[in-house]
């Protein structure tokens, strides 16, 4: 696979994004998968940030690129691309808490960081480094005790008193695009071969000894083929969305008396706050629409929470659509963990087919999360966006679900 990939690769720089955007592709963010190696990653398609990691570090190293995980920690803390002289510009952000990505050897840069779980492969200023190792397990955090395990709990801060970004937009496409944020690449050397190993005299059987038991590997459980499913009638009532997000994140798992920090982290913007938060998504079909519910969690304040269903307008949502009936914070109930929050549209609500944006608007001084996922494929149908005054930042996929009717 690795040399299919590479194959029209001419330098390393190449190799590598070809890779990368294979990775990107091909894995589906799951929290808490049954298992975390290349082989799982690729026989499932599903996996966290330790699966994007270790099935990256597989195919290069496979391609004679040298590759090594990083653990460290992500800062939810928000940096910002200036994109005009009017003061616009693009937000940027990923989820706090425990994250694993990887670095790749350049001869002529030496090691240089890249994160396949994000869309563009950009670690910036807040990703901060623990260690590196040849897998994740080299330099995971763990702890033990006996005949109790402690129990842990951290507090992290940031604060960015200077935070200069030096970077300026050349250009926007309609659809996110992958490429690698680095220094100059200059390397044009073929990719090396690694040698055949060759052994000058074949091993001798061994008869006396005990033969040690063989480990039986735990069955991976294969990724499902896609069903073809032929167009519904109209008048068939359709859910479309990221339904998948966990009722409540461990930051901690514990097995007997040893216990490790969590890759899957929280993730979720406060999305009642100083920006408006939108979601894009394109309809391939006309489709009447009787509402939309949300993945949010309520954390306090009062007020009311309410979308608008607008047409998108050269990347931005325009003026023109429907507006939802209001949610009254107070009939929400306050409880850990995230829940659908339903939007009622009005009747009569009829989208045509193109591309559509899902405002969260408030009143009030509500406190709201919003989850998302991270890392979603980079064709996905569906983008979050921290609105500024002129784009969209990061790549994601949050958490909401449309029920309606195919006309």
């Amino acid at each position: 696979m690795a040399g299919e990939l590479t194959a029209g690769a001419a330098t390393e720089h190449q190799a590598v994004n070809a890779i990368l955007s294979y990775v990107a592709d091909a894995i589906m963010y799951q929290y808490s998968p049954k298992q975390y190696d290349a082989l799982y990653s690729l026989a499932t398609g599903t996996g966290n940030c330790q699966n994007y990691a270790h099935l990256a570090v597989a195919l290069l190293r496979a391609s004679g690129i040298p590759a090594r995980v990083v653990i460290g920690q992500t800062l939810k803390d928000n940096w910002k691309m200036p994109i005009d002289k009017q003061g616009s510009f693009l937000v940027q952000g990923i989820g706090e808490g425990f994250h694993a990505w990887i670095e790749v050897y350049y001869p002529d840069l030496g090691w240089l960081p890249c994160d396949p779980e994000q869309s563009r492969f950009f670690t910036s200023t807040r990703h901060i480094k623990f260690g590196h190792g040849l897998d994740a397990d080299d330099v995971s955090e763990f702890w033990q005790g006996s005949p109790d395990l402690p129990r842990m709990s951290e507090s992290l801060t940031s604060n960015y008193e200077i935070d200069t970004v030096d970077l300026r937009l050349l250009e926007t496409l309609p659809q996110p695009s992958r490429y690698l944020a680095t220094g100059p690449v200059v390397a044009s050397q073929p990719i090396p071969v690694p040698p055949p190993i060759i052994l000058s005299t074949p091993p001798k059987p061994v008869t006396d000894a005990k033969k040690p038991p063989v480990p039986v590997e735990p069955p991976i459980e294969p990724k499902p083929k896609p069903k073809l499913r032929s167009k519904p009638k109209p008048g068939t009532e359709l859910e479309f969305g990221n339904r998948d997000f966990p009722a409540l994140v461990e930051v901690y798992q514990v097995e007997g008396n040893i216990g490790r920090r969590s890759f899957d982290r929280e993730t979720a913007e406060y999305a009642t706050s100083k920006y408006l938060y939108a979601q894009a998504f394109s309809l391939d079909t006309t489709l009447a629409l009787k509402d939309v519910a949300l993945a949010m969690r309520k954390f306090g304040g009062d007020g009311m929470i309410y979308l608008d269903l607008v047409r998108d307008d050269d990347g931005k949502p325009s003026l023109k659509g429907f507006r939802s009936l209001p949610v009254s914070l107070e009939k929400l109930t306050r409880r850990p963990g995230y829940y659908w929050v339903d939007f009622t549209l009005p009747e009569g609500t009829k989208l045509a087919p193109g591309k559509y944006w899902l405002v969260l608007r408030h009143s009030g001084e509500a406190i709201m999360n919003w989850f998302y996922t991270p890392g979603k494929r980079v064709n996905a149908r569906m983008t979050p966006a921290p609105l500024s005054a002129a784009g969209n930042g990061r790549m994601c996929w949050p958490a909401s679900s449309f029920t309606g009717f195919e006309v």
